[in-house]
Parts: structure tokens; C-alpha cells; sequence
């Protein structure tokens, strides 16, 4: 079996003085790698009855890196290989639960274990996890120990999954997630297409104040949803969403077969045209037609792919008039662009993201000097 760390490299070229150098090897400094060592002998022995003199080594000099985890190779003297994922910084809402825990990292162990039980969808299995502030936040990726009888009602709101047991009974529910501006459970696509906006609007125009094209920028930002949502599709059912796939988060054989889908600290249940958001889709202004090619033939595959899988499930779905709108046709149309530069904007492009939509939505037909007349002085409700 082939090391996973062959290829880490560590800190690599991070700057020794930054904030992330210093925080992860704080981090490393004070973790209990003879406790992780020790659990992965015990699991790994009471797995295949293996002898007991069975050793593991961790080398804490070799790691890749995120946004928020370290990851850590278990190498085990019988040939097997674990990794162990170490949060050195807080997710994106920070939320915690009544004890103390990461509120993302417990909706990702509920979400690959249903996906797990549900799908064919390769995903980490859990062998170990420790979800307190105190003990950093670690996961053994490895196996599946638990979330067997698990009960499913879902999918009629929008929110994160969790797993809770109520009389000695486990089941799947829905919490708010905070990543896009929810107060509560979010029961239309509108509820969710609009709060996000309107949060992130007003981090733009704090960023921004007193400025017509930023203000415009809002305002269209705002007015892009109505392009994007499905009527048939406003109150659900809403399908399970990762949120953050992309290359990174993919893993494959050497004969290109999919492994591993990683990170699944985002997913929640979303609207039906979340699915068709992704960054791996977007062509750059920046480039030429010739090296925006390949992404634009990728979305093309995506979506001829999509179409069949459709049809075969055709004779399924006649029934039902919101089940027959078909994601290939939103994926290939110029509506999931807008839904791109709506969702994935912020304080610091949505001026960029807006003048794109704005050609999207209007052609030559409305220039941003006619929209910033309309809005650049009206304020947002």
C-alpha cells in the first residue's frame, strides 16, 4: 500500500512568522501523539486479531495543511495506513454545541456516515473522534464504529445534519447553519438564497459605504436570486449538499477511478440550484477563450453526464412535475453562472461578481452606468 505522505512536505515554503505557522505548530507542540498511537494499535489489533506487538509511528515533520486542519499520517507495522485530521483553527461560524464542541465537525461525522449508509460515494470512515475545545478537535479516519439504526427525516428544511438520541433512540436532524446568515431552519430556496445575500451585502457596504457602484452592486446581487431560483423547486425537497467540491477535496486511483471525498464540514441540505455552484466551473476574465477552454469543456462533460443519468431515472420521476426539472439543463444554462457569482461573492469582489451577472442577466441591453443611476443612491431594505 502506498504511504500517503510520500508527497507531504510539512510547513513547506509557509512563512515562519505568520499567524498559521505559529498556530499549527502550537498545536503540534502540545498534541498526545502517544494516545493516538496507542488507540490505533488497540483498534487496529481488535480488527484482525492481529498479535499485540503490532508498533505505529507518526511523523509530526511531515503533514499537508488547510484552511483549518493539519492532517497527520498513522502508519501502522502491519502496512496499513490511517490519517489523522487535527483542527489548529476554528470553522467558518465557529459554533459550538452545549459541551463545548464544534458544531461543523459534528454535522460532518452525522453527514459521511448517512452518506456512507445511503450512497456509493466514497467518504473517510470514523474510527475515532474527539470534539472538545480542550482536546483540539481530531478524527482517525478509518472505519465505521456507530450510526447504525439511524432513523432519517430530512430533507423538508434547509440546515446542517446532526445526529441526537432522544429515549435511547438515534436519529438525524436539522440544526441552522450560521455560514449562510440562517437564524432558524430555513424552509424555501428564497429563505436561503436571501438571507445569505443579505448578509454578505452588509458586509460589502460596511466595507464600501458611500459608494453608488458598490451600493449597485448590492442591489443586483440581490436582484440576481429571482434569476436563479426554480418556482417548482422554492419549497423542496432539498437535496444533501457538500458545498465545498472541488479538486482538493477529490481523491483518485492511478487508473483516475474516484477514492475519496473529503472535507464534509460544510454540507448541509440546500436548495436544489446549490448543486450546480461550483468553483471548478468558472472560466477567468483574465484568460484567454483558448485557456478558459478546458473549464468550460469540463462543465460541458459534467452536464452531458447529468443529462444521462436523467434519463435513465426518466420513467421514475414522470409523477412528479419538480423532480422532472432537470439540474443538467440549469448546469448548462447561464443561470447557474449568475447562481455562481450570487453565492460565492463577498465584500471584496462582489463589485466584479455583479458586473458579470449583470451582463448575464441584461446582455447589451442595460449597461451598469443605467443600473447605477437606478440604484447607486437607494438604500437597501
Amino acid at each position: 500500500m502506498e504511504r500517503p505522505s510520500n508527497s507531504w512536505t510539512g510547513f513547506g515554503h509557509l512563512d515562519r512568522d505568520s499567524k498559521q505557522y505559529k498556530r499549527m505548530q502550537n498545536l503540534l507542540s502540545l498534541a498526545n501523539f502517544e494516545y493516538l498511537k496507542s488507540y490505533a494499535i488497540t483498534t487496529r489489533t481488535s480488527q484482525r486479531s492481529l498479535p499485540p506487538n503490532i508498533s505505529c509511528v507518526i511523523d509530526p515533520s511531515k503533514f499537508p495543511w488547510g484552511f483549518n486542519n493539519v492532517v497527520l499520517e498513522v502508519a501502522l507495522s502491519d502496512g496499513v495506513y490511517w490519517i489523522a485530521r487535527v483542527q489548529h483553527a476554528p470553522t467558518d461560524d465557529g459554533a459550538r454545541d452545549e459541551e463545548g464542541g464544534d458544531v461543523a465537525f459534528v454535522s460532518e461525522i452525522a453527514t459521511m456516515n448517512l452518506v456512507r449508509s445511503r450512497t456509493k460515494i466514497p467518504v473517510p470512515q470514523v474510527s475515532l473522534y474527539v470534539n472538545r475545545i480542550s482536546a483540539r478537535d481530531t478524527a482517525v479516519f478509518s472505519r465505521d464504529r456507530y450510526l447504525h439504526n439511524i432513523t432519517l427525516k430530512l430533507l423538508n428544511g434547509i440546515g446542517r445534519v446532526v445526529a441526537r438520541t432522544h429515549s435511547g433512540k438515534t436519529g438525524l436532524e436539522l440544526i441552522p447553519s450560521a455560514l449562510d446568515g440562517a437564524t432558524g431552519i430555513q424552509n424555501t430556496s428564497l429563505e436561503y438564497f436571501n438571507q445569505s445575500r443579505e448578509a454578505e451585502n452588509r458586509e460589502t457596504l460596511a466595507a464600501h459605504p458611500d459608494d453608488a457602484d458598490w451600493l449597485t452592486a448590492c442591489w443586483v446581487l440581490k436582484i440576481a436570486i429571482n434569476h436563479i431560483v426554480i418556482k417548482e423547486k422554492i419549497q423542496g425537497p432539498f437535496p444533501l449538499c457538500h458545498l465545498d467540491l472541488h479538486h482538493g477535496n477529490l481523491l483518485f486511483d492511478k487508473e483516475f477511478n474516484l477514492t475519496g471525498v473529503l472535507d464534509w464540514s460544510h454540507a448541509q441540505s440546500a436548495p436544489f440550484e446549490r448543486l450546480a455552484i461550483s468553483q471548478e466551473f468558472m472560466t477567468f476574465p483574465a484568460l484567454s477563450d483558448e485557456e478558459n477552454r478546458p473549464i468550460i469543456e469540463f462543465k460541458k462533460l459534467v452536464a452531458q453526464s447529468l443529462k444521462r443519468k436523467e434519463e435513465q431515472a426518466a420513467p421514475q420521476l414522470e409523477q412528479n412535475p419538480a423532480a422532472q426539472i432537470r439540474l443538467s439543463e440549469f448546469l448548462g444554462s447561464p443561470r447557474s453562472d449568475i447562481a455562481y457569482f450570487c453565492v460565492y461573492s463577498n465584500p471584496r469582489r462582489a463589485l466584479w461578481d455583479a458586473e458579470r451577472a449583470c451582463k448575464l442577466m441584461y446582455g447589451e441591453d442595460i449597461s451598469w452606468e443605467h443600473l447605477r443611476q437606478v440604484y447607486g443612491n437607494k438604500p437597501l431594505p
